[in-house]
């Protein structure tokens, strides 16, 4: 496992070297949690959402913000670096390393997102704080069930991006689906919306899929909509669709491996 961590710590000092693109990132987080908190101010001002989703203005305006801060743990993209392994040939390479190219891979994007949390996280948390308040757990149980449900989210994500690189051995340019995919996480997921809000079937589906495990249901765990007796059901529900989806990128990469035998590459 040494490698895989030097290669983290690799990418995390990478990542925290271009100062001026950190800034951008922070303002732009600060621009989308101002901008969401005044949408959401104005939409509980002028209708009855409050008893629509069981939450008070308070509690959306903390569901808002630690959605936008969330986004840098799901925000670093594996796609465009797959795909370009796979369009230059460089996949060959790496099949070849004595490493799992799943598992690096993984590693690589922890450096990025443990940059992100150095560098836009922590600073936003800090500024969030003192300008837009927020009400925050007092369990400590909460508080592990919120970061452990957000691991697994990260795992959830992970995977649906390597699927989507994948693709590239089929459709070579993927940055279609890699919107598509961009859209669907931000509607299915709670990201902008919370879930409770969209009509009862779409919330039968919804919680049927793996989209929900990145925001709704860390969210949900932090903003008390949900009881500490459903967290273990919660994390049990994210952690059987991280194991799926692992699986199936795992059965895909062994099966473009072969290919890639089979035809000498």
């Amino acid at each position: 496992m040494k490698k895989y961590w030097a290669l983290s710590r690799i990418v995390l000092k990478n990542n925290t070297v271009y100062q001026l693109d950190l800034l951008a990132r922070i303002v732009t987080t600060l621009v989308s949690v101002f901008a969401l908190r005044q949408v959401w101010t104005a939409l509980f001002t002028q209708s009855a959402s409050s008893g629509t989703i069981g939450m008070s203005l308070d509690l959306m305006l903390t569901y808002a913000t630690i959605s936008m801060i969330l986004q840098a743990f799901y925000g670093p993209t594996i796609v465009w670096e797959i795909s370009q392994k796979i369009m230059d040939g460089n996949i060959v390479q790496d099949f070849q390393r004595p490493w799992d190219f799943q598992t690096s891979i993984l590693f690589r994007a922890l450096g990025k997102i443990f940059a992100g949390v150095i560098t836009v996280v922590i600073p936003i948390a800090v500024v969030t704080c003192l300008f837009f308040p927020i009400q925050l757990p007092t369990s400590i149980v909460t508080w592990m069930t919120f970061l452990l449900s957000i691991l697994i989210g990260i795992m959830i994500n992970f995977s649906l991006q390597f699927f989507v690189g994948l693709l590239s051995f089929v459709f070579v340019e993927v940055w279609g689906f890699e919107i598509v995919l961009g859209l669907v996480i931000a509607f299915f997921s709670g990201k902008i919306i919370p879930i409770a809000m969209y009509p009862e079937f779409l919330q039968n589906l919804i919680h049927l899929l793996p989209f929900r495990g990145l925001f709704d249901i860390p969210l949900s765990i932090f903003v008390g909509t949900v009881a500490p007796a459903q967290y273990l059901d919660l994390l049990i529900f994210q952690g059987i669709w991280a194991v799926i989806l692992m699986l199936i990128v795992r059965v895909m990469i062994r099966y473009f491996q072969r290919l890639l035998v089979v035809a000498g590459g």
